[in-house]
């Protein structure tokens, strides 16, 4: 089963590859926000 991720919505990208990136490169999640958060606050 292939995913078209043309077909994906962006919480979707982001839930299954780059928080995944990021958790690889060292980063704690419950010590970061998320970019939404972070431009919401603004």
């Amino acid at each position: 089963m292939t995913i078209d991720k043309k077909q994906l919505l962006e919480t979707d990208i982001r839930t299954k590859y780059i928080t995944p990136a990021i958790e690889a490169a060292g980063w704690n999640k419950m010590t970061k926000h998320p970019i939404s958060r972070a431009l919401c606050s603004v």
